[in-house]
């Protein structure tokens, strides 16, 4: 029977934490929820947990991240659906949280709280961690007098992108490492293999074979000035990287990317699939949509994407519906389109722009399966031509010069 570690705590704050065998994961919340227990965090285990030393280590040099945000969101919806007050509920995510930045932010915030000040107002002293998005949604629900919902729905927000990002991370993580393996085997051979036969090919009088010539003569070159090759290729990504940060720069950058043959169409199907999901969870949550749209703008990455959607949010000042707004800006895909005007003419728009989401969320998770799937044996094929190729170049001046016949 699977083992889940839990933490929990009760209605004075006290909190506990264990292990326990159930079947699954709601046996142990029930069991829980009887012995008269707020269940916080409930997973089954995989393995030895970390020491309080190496907790406390990484707590120090680490900073704070998505998923530290995540875990927060949901344990503090968890303890407020509970019926803890706020207050309360900050002052024992301070010490659930293994992250010393983070427990630092909380407990400004809980001053704050303390203090008079509205949950959002408190967050924006914060926005290296609370993103605008996250604020604008939590002081929706402040107002709605429905926080924990909201909290709930940003959680489950943050955990979809997140998903997202994981994946393609865990996606592209082998086909980066067999290019950077393949790169510097190659550059291997170049630089310390290649040049111990050119010895033995210039002292021998006879002509070598134009393939052996061009190798011999990258070998040296590389060999020989293999610290221009590196300087040349650092100034260009300094080079790319300053221009990058000038906002023309960047324009053209994200413009270049998304006219990408293939990878093109994942990253546009990528932006989509977030700025919806960002715009409906917005309108889900009672943000006027003049408002959600700006704040879209500004979490969106790509320039391109952020234009059009601050061209759209004017033509939606001008009278013109959103889905009309998206078609005038041909950035959108035809899909995406057509499902925002049905939302909007049936008055589900932010259902429908997360059902957009989550289609869009899976084209890109199939395309990235597909384009991996692809990728890794045409870079398998490109390395061993290659290499290949650098050993039938050896060996053909091999038997030039000992006149063997092939």
């Amino acid at each position: 029977m699977p083992v889940f570690t839990y933490r929990a705590t009760d209605r004075d704050g006290v909190v506990t934490e264990g292990t326990m065998e159930a079947r699954e994961e709601q046996a142990v919340v029930s069991r829980l929820q009887g012995d008269g227990k707020i269940p916080i965090r409930v997973a089954e285990e995989r393995g030895p947990e970390p020491t309080s030393m190496s907790i406390s280590l990484r707590s120090l040099i680490s900073r704070v991240s998505k998923r530290d945000v995540l875990t927060l969101t949901q344990e503090m919806a968890t303890l407020l659906e509970a019926g803890l007050p706020l207050d309360r509920s900050l002052k024992i995510l301070s010490g659930l949280t293994p992250n010393q930045a983070l427990r630092q932010v909380i407990d400004q915030v809980l001053a704050d709280v303390q203090g008079g000040s509205s949950l959002a107002n408190a967050l924006a002293k914060h926005p290296h961690i609370f993103s605008r998005l996250y604020v604008n949604l939590v002081r929706a629900g402040e107002t709605g007098g429905v926080l924990n919902e909201v909290l709930r729905r940003i959680a489950e927000f943050l955990e979809r992108a997140q998903d997202l990002k994981d994946y393609l991370s865990s996606a592209m993580a082998y086909p980066i490492v067999l290019f950077v393996a393949s790169g510097a085997s190659i550059a291997l051979l170049l630089a310390f293999v290649v040049p111990r036969f050119a010895t033995i090919f210039e002292d021998a009088a006879v002509s070598l074979p134009l393939p052996l010539q061009f190798l011999l003569t990258i070998s040296e070159i590389l060999s020989t000035y293999w610290w221009g090759f590196i300087a040349v290729c650092l100034s260009l990504i300094v080079a790319w990287r300053l221009y990058t940060y000038t906002p023309a720069g960047l324009l053209i950058w994200d413009k270049f990317k998304l006219g990408l043959p293939v990878l093109g169409s994942v990253l546009q199907k990528t932006e989509v699939a977030g700025l919806t999901r960002t715009l409906g969870t917005l309108l889900r949550n009672g943000v006027p949509i003049l408002q959600a749209m700006e704040i879209v703008k500004e979490t969106v990455d790509n320039r391109v994407f952020s234009q059009a959607i601050d061209e759209a949010r004017q033509h939606l000042k001008g009278g013109v519906g959103i889905g009309d707004a998206l078609k005038q800006i041909q950035v959108f895909p035809s899909l995406a389109i057509q499902m925002t005007i049905v939302g909007d003419e049936t008055g589900r728009l932010d259902a429908m722009l997360l059902t957009v989401a989550d289609t869009y969320d899976q084209q890109v998770r199939t395309s990235i399966k597909r384009l991996t799937a692809l990728l890794e044996p045409i870079m398998i094929l490109g390395m061993a031509l290659i290499v290949g190729g650098i050993v039938i170049s050896m060996l053909v001046g091999i038997f030039s010069i000992n006149e063997l016949p092939l």
